[in-house]
């Protein structure tokens, strides 16, 4: 499953500003911040390949006990946000997204 929060177990040795047990919500796509589609906000395009959290490739993902996620894609948590329901954030952007595409307005 991709779609998941979790709660900072441990930060690797280079990775700066998290502290254990802050609350995230996770960005599941793994992509290489280094090309023109990554720079220009298409990180789903990613040149070098988009590898998801969760997705397909045996990476671990909502339902693991433990898993390693890149610090650039977890984004902290407002206090009174319950895990659960920041679980759907990603869900949110998506549908946000194609309502916006779409035009839509009222009447």
């Amino acid at each position: 499953m991709h779609e998941f929060s979790a709660v900072v177990h441990r930060a690797g040795d280079q990775v700066e500003g998290w502290s254990v047990g802050e609350r995230v919500v996770v960005d599941p796509r793994g992509h290489c911040r280094q090309c023109p589609q990554c720079h220009g906000g298409l990180m789903s395009l990613c040149e070098n390949g988009v590898r998801w959290l969760g997705v397909a490739d045996a990476r671990d993902g909502g339902f693991a006990e433990l898993l390693v996620a890149p610090a650039y894609g977890c984004l902290r948590l407002p206090d009174g946000l319950a895990l659960d329901a920041a679980a759907l954030t990603e869900r949110l952007a998506c549908a946000t997204r194609a309502v916006r595409g779409s035009h839509l307005a009222a009447g």
